[in-house]
């Protein structure tokens, strides 16, 4: 008989529901969400899935029926941002009940307002406290959040899973003859770090006016206007593209035509764009900022780390992997495929077994 595990999550996202679907076919899932969709993370798939959801008034009793059921061998909830995580976190402490905390790796600098630190100073603890242990994005992820609760919490190493079946090299011996460099994500400056890529490529062109390449930026957000401006002062319309929302049935063809990934971010709890690229054989670049570089990047192996918002630093190496030799780059290509194929989603399940 199958196990039975309370899954109280967020919202829709193409890597999550992956990982939820392959744990659909190990375990008996009860899922719920707490939000239908962000009107920021525009899936289109999100509209024609049928979900159990928070949003849904006329769902809510139903789901407090299941949240207080007494049936589930494992229950997790995510976080403690929301009315109905912190019921069922202290339904579960009253009725004695065991349950998981799941969160990704936290900013142990977080700035938060007068409430929210009230919040966290007289809520938090209780829950933290009373939960059976935390399942936690990467061994960094583990680290930080015993850093803010205290070493005594048991903490389950449980990072995002990548569908590498869909994510994969289309050939490993295809370099292009104009290298295409690849950035995704949200617009949105201050924790994404567009600009600092942007300022990185002006000075590339300043020293190395002849070096040919393209710079993709995959994805929307409110800064984009700020994104266009820049390269519009730097003059950098011939090398640098803003390509807009991107389904992720459209993102395969984008990794797969790259050369290498930059991930320029400040903090960036586990960016899961980094493990795609990787799947797809794509080297990463990336900012020491960024929870899943840390972890999955080996330098000169599959890839270069940066310190966060150093533009200098981060030009020199996108410079440097442009004028690699080819055979090189193929080593490079083969090593980043090769650390995703270390990371499936097997080790979310063993890691979920371990757990009963």
């Amino acid at each position: 008989m199958k196990k039975r595990i309370l899954w109280v999550t967020w919202h829709q996202t193409p890597y999550h529901d992956f990982l939820l679907d392959k744990m659909g076919k190990c375990f008996e899932m009860e899922i719920i969400y707490l939000r239908q969709k962000l009107a920021s993370h525009p899936w289109t798939y999100a509209d024609e899935t049928k979900i159990i959801s928070w949003d849904d008034k006329k769902a809510r009793r139903a789901i407090i029926n299941k949240i207080k059921a007494d049936h589930y061998d494992l229950r997790v909830l995510v976080g403690w941002d929301h009315a109905l995580t912190v019921f069922s976190a202290f339904f579960f402490i009253l009725t004695n009940r065991p349950y998981f905390i799941l969160c990704d790796t936290p900013n142990v600098n977080k700035k938060r307002s007068f409430f929210r630190r009230l919040y966290h100073l007289l809520v938090v603890p209780i829950i933290v406290r009373n939960l059976t242990g935390v399942l936690v994005t990467g061994k960094i992820g583990e680290h930080n959040f015993k850093a803010i609760h205290g070493e005594n919490v048991n903490t389950v190493n449980f990072p995002f899973a990548t569908d590498i079946d869909f994510f994969k090299p289309s050939t490993y011996f295809d370099v292009a003859p104009v290298p295409t460099i690849i950035t995704v994500g949200r617009l949105v400056n201050s924790h994404k770090g567009f600009d600092v890529s942007l300022h990185a490529i002006k000075k590339i062109r300043d020293r190395n006016p002849m070096l040919a390449f393209k710079f993709l930026i995959i994805g929307s957000g409110p800064d984009e206007g700020e994104l266009v401006k820049l390269i519009e002062k730097n003059n950098l319309k011939d090398f640098v593209q803003l390509i807009g929302w991107q389904e992720p049935n459209q993102m395969l063809s984008y990794y797969q035509q790259g050369y290498f990934y930059v991930h320029p971010s400040h903090f960036d709890p586990f960016p899961n764009t980094v493990l795609e690229a990787m799947a797809c054989g794509l080297p990463v670049i990336g900012s020491d900022g960024a929870g899943s570089v840390l972890e999955r990047v080996k330098e000169g192996v599959n890839g270069f780390v940066f310190h966060d918002n150093d533009v200098y630093q981060l030009s020199m190496l996108i410079e440097k992997f442009l004028q690699l030799p080819h055979e090189q780059v193929l080593q490079f290509k083969t090593a980043a495929r090769q650390t995703a194929e270390e990371w499936t989603y097997q080790f979310n399940i063993d890691q979920l077994n371990k757990l009963f």
